[in-house]
């Protein structure tokens, strides 16, 4: 099964953090840790590539979706994240209750 995660899960799942709950991290699949003592830019690449995580990029029908959303959500990134998750079908494992305001999956519970 393909999830997308929210930046907040992503964050939480590499930090070991106690409010990502035992569902969420299951669906992750196995536990990261935060290692402060490098850049962000290592820190993502060693995350994503150490619990294989694929990096979905941005492709024109993520685009077509998100000039269609409504502004329910402020947040350009999260509002990248659902118009993705039209586009490809893909849930989205987040707590951020706004996402249910659209026509998303959302995976949190």
């Amino acid at each position: 099964m393909r999830i997308l995660l929210d930046t907040h899960t992503f964050l939480w799942f590499i930090g070991g953090d106690s409010r990502l709950h035992k569902e969420a991290r299951r669906r992750i699949a196995s536990l990261g840790k935060l290692r402060l003592r490098m850049s962000v830019t290592e820190l993502v690449r060693n995350q994503v590539e150490g619990n294989a995580i694929d990096v979905l990029g941005i492709k024109a029908n993520h685009l077509d979706a998100l000039a269609r959303l409504p502004f329910h959500h402020r947040d350009p990134f999260d509002r990248l994240i659902i118009s993705q998750s039209l586009a490809e079908g893909i849930p989205v494992l987040g707590k951020d209750t706004t996402f249910d305001l659209y026509p998303t999956q959302r995976l949190w519970s």
